[in-house]
């Protein structure tokens, strides 16, 4: 039997009602309204950075930082660009249109660099993340030619 002090449904609604009643009573009078209970400005700070870790620790424990340990993991090449390449086998998108979409702009780059100038920690993660998309871009390039060349040497035969 647990000793942790429990709250019912019936005393929960209860203080909701009491509490609708005291904002419809302050309404009525000038003066703020609000909820009963008000915490003091160090509790509610304290609250605001619980809440800010909270989210924090959401966003950093996926599934995919769990299995690697890493939030900068890029993943596969190959696989990717296999992907990529069905992509364009099922004629979703064009080569122009998917080597974009693998690689990285000009002003991607750019931004990419001021991160690297901005925060330097992060400089050798976003190189491991350009490495990546170039050996996505390479392998994708790879599986168009040789698709490429086994269509025109069957071509050939025929």
């Amino acid at each position: 039997m647990s000793t942790a002090p429990q709250t019912s449904a019936t005393s929960y609604f209860l203080r909701m009602k009491q509490e609708g009643r005291w904002n419809h009573h302050r309404a009525q009078q000038p003066g703020p309204t609000g909820t009963v209970i008000k915490f003091a400005p160090k509790e509610d700070l304290a609250w605001e950075e619980v809440r800010r870790a909270e989210a924090r620790r959401e966003i950093h424990d996926t599934l995919e930082t769990e299995a690697h340990g890493d939030i900068w993991y890029c993943g596969n090449a190959a696989g990717e660009a296999r992907e990529f390449f069905k992509l364009f086998e099922r004629g979703v998108s064009d080569l122009k249109t998917l080597r974009a979409d693998i690689g990285i702009s000009v002003w991607q780059m750019e931004d990419m660099n001021r991160w690297k100038g901005w925060n330097p920690r992060i400089a050798s993660s976003l190189q491991r993340m350009i490495a990546h998309r170039e050996m996505v871009l390479a392998t994708f390039d790879r599986l168009v030619e040789n698709a490429h060349r086994g269509d025109s040497s069957q071509g050939e035969n025929a």
